[in-house]
């Protein structure tokens, strides 16, 4: 008959042991609501280890050809060693974790970097999602003489996975649902200022022609005009901003991007910070190939501007119009020098358009300075390309009302 005493300390014991369970469940859970990807994994490790008494616990990574990595190890001193091994597809633990139920083995030998061999008794592998979706494992192992794992501890692993793994969706589906309030809002931002601030004001611009073309005095006309500029460039800037409302968030090629990185590398090289307009649904029609071409052609204009112009005021405009793209860098410096025309530089430029079908020209502009257009076609461009139902809000709205001014 048990002793009252010890079942009572049995009792106490389970229920520290339940305890530290529970606890480590709720700070896995706790990690895998936070963004970082991988850590949880690692705190998975150093938890099975501590809760387990385990000798080796490695969190395993597909590799390649059916092998697995021992990405992250947690255990004792000897198995620390083993940190970033690959296990061939046909070791046991290779092929227990492309098993559909749970593995286990009695021993198996794993070999480190420098050719030692570790050997360790029983042991077990557990099925866990990656952060990207793909299944991983856990692998947790005895040394050998140790005590077999027993059934509880195997039974509270495997919930402790699962909860992770519960944990890990709901944050995926937060995180989504995240992305999709934020994409609604923007949106609505969008469409706001599509159907409200540009046609007021187009209109305006609208009427302030109408007034010009009815008065005689050639100071207010002038005015006008001005107006009537400020205006243009207010509205590619809004619909610039559309634009960038619209954008994916992960979309490295953008070519909206490219150039403001273009443009920031010439920043403290000028008086003033260049302009930028984009027109048209640059970013979605404009695959990687032709904004990498571009963001060279920005480039190359901007440094002859930085050389030779001795300008104020520069503007880089991209637009997409008529199935065409056109890039226009516009500056107030001293004007077009014959000279320049023949600079490798400039023929580098044409040899650009040219090899696209299209065509490069440097004019001056009117009132002083200089016109940089490149011209080329907008031919299919695979699948970097969007289709014509990606232009966004603002393809099918008013043009700008102004003229050419940096």
């Amino acid at each position: 008959m048990t002793n009252p005493d010890e079942r009572l300390r049995e009792l106490q014991e389970a229920a520290r042991v339940g305890e530290r369970w529970a606890a480590a469940t709720a700070e896995l859970r706790a990690a895998f609501l936070q963004e970082d990807a991988w850590q949880p994994l690692q705190l998975l490790a150093e938890l099975l280890a501590d809760l387990t008494g385990a000798a080796l616990v490695a969190v395993l990574r597909p590799a390649e050809q059916g092998a697995v990595r021992l990405a992250t190890v947690r255990g004792d001193d000897l198995a620390r060693q083993l940190e970033g091994v690959v296990l061939p597809t046909f070791h046991q633990v290779s092929r227990q974790l492309l098993a559909t139920a749970r593995g286990g083995f009695t021993q198996t030998t794993i070999h480190t970097f420098t050719g030692d061999s570790l050997t360790f008794g029983t042991g077990f592998t557990l099925r866990v999602a990656g952060p990207d979706g793909s299944d991983i494992g856990v692998l947790l192992a005895r040394r050998l003489r140790d005590r077999d794992f027993t059934d509880d501890e195997i039974l509270r692993s495997e919930r402790l996975i699962s909860d992770a793994n519960d944990a890990k969706e709901l944050t995926r589906a937060r995180n989504d649902r995240h992305r999709l309030a934020l994409f609604e809002e923007r949106s609505r931002i969008a469409r706001d200022l599509h159907d409200h601030v540009i046609q007021r004001l187009f209109a305006t611009g609208m009427q302030l022609q109408l007034v010009g073309a009815q008065t005689q005095d050639a100071q207010v006309t002038e005015r006008l005009n001005e107006q009537i500029d400020a205006l243009d460039e207010a509205i590619a800037e809004i619909r610039t901003a559309i634009f960038a409302l619209h954008d994916p968030e992960d979309d490295q090629t953008a070519l909206r991007d490219r150039i403001v990185d273009v443009v920031a590398e010439y920043r403290t090289l000028l008086p003033a910070a260049p302009r930028m307009v984009f027109r048209g649904p640059v970013d979605h029609e404009i695959g990687a190939a032709l904004a990498s071409e571009i963001s060279a052609v920005v480039r190359e204009c901007l440094s002859n501007v930085v050389r030779h112009a001795r300008a104020r005021e520069v503007a880089v405009r991209v637009s997409v119009h008529e199935g065409q793209v056109i890039v226009r860098v516009v500056d107030d410096g001293t004007g077009v020098d014959p000279a320049r025309r023949r600079r490798s530089g400039m023929h580098n430029l044409q040899v650009r358009a040219g090899t696209r079908g299209g065509f490069f020209t440097l004019t001056p502009r009117p009132g002083g300075g200089t016109i940089a257009e490149w011209r080329v076609p907008l031919d299919d461009q695979g699948p970097d390309a969007a289709g014509p139902d990606a232009a966004g809000p603002d393809a099918a709205g008013p043009d700008a009302v102004g003229r050419e001014h940096p």
